[in-house]
């Protein structure tokens, strides 16, 4: 880990100077279900941190704490509507439980697939974009290279880390992450710790 650190340090050094005060940061599998992980993106896309956590809090407890394919099939729209799930929504986790049965989400395969390969797979459900397939790069196949352009949080804690003005254009967001390879998922989670850190209750 100190390799990561170091690396900011030499090519980025206003990150390497907020790893280096964070320390070490584990890149682990969040859960060992690929359709769990993709539930909770998903239930996550578009809400803030609080809203969201209890959403996805309630949607645990109405699955008996086992949030599978099987359980969201056999609960009605009201039920999942009762969780705080927009029927949006609803109708994308029905559709990727459907996909996980047809055995689209198969995890070894997954793991053996490059990241553009990942990132084609899963966007071909419905409910499933580029910030979903990134964030199921990071926190399902602990990939360590992998960039989310578009998500808020980094957007917002870029332009506070390098002075620079909100919005900031999508080429210069990419540009200032080419920086961080071939570690642009720990430059994340670093930034997120800090942003998390240095506004309490935010969260990207």
């Amino acid at each position: 880990m100190k390799s990561v650190i170091q690396h900011f340090l030499e090519h980025d050094p206003p990150l390497g100077a907020i790893a280096e005060q964070i320390g070490p940061i584990q890149l682990e599998q969040e859960h060992t279900d690929p359709f769990f992980v993709l539930v909770k993106s998903i239930v996550f896309q578009q809400l803030a941190g609080p809203a969201a956590r209890a959403t996805f809090d309630r949607l645990q407890h109405a699955c008996s704490n086992s949030v599978t394919a099987d359980q969201i099939l056999v609960k009605d729209s009201q039920q999942l509507r009762e969780c705080g799930l927009s029927r949006q929504k609803i109708g994308y986790l029905k559709g990727l439980a459907i996909a996980t049965q047809e055995g689209k989400l198969d995890s070894a395969q997954l793991q053996n697939m490059s990241d553009r390969e990942v990132r084609y797979i899963l966007t071909q459900i419905r409910g499933i974009g580029p910030w979903t397939a990134n964030m199921f790069l990071m926190f399902y196949l602990a990939r360590e290279d992998v960039f989310a352009p578009r998500d808020h949080g980094l957007h917002t804690a870029i332009c506070a880390v390098y002075d620079r003005q909100y919005p900031l254009p999508l080429p210069t967001r990419n540009e200032i992450a080419a920086n961080w390879k071939p570690y642009r998922t720990y430059a994340s989670l670093y930034l997120w710790h800090w942003q998390d850190s240095e506004q309490p209750g935010w969260e990207s």
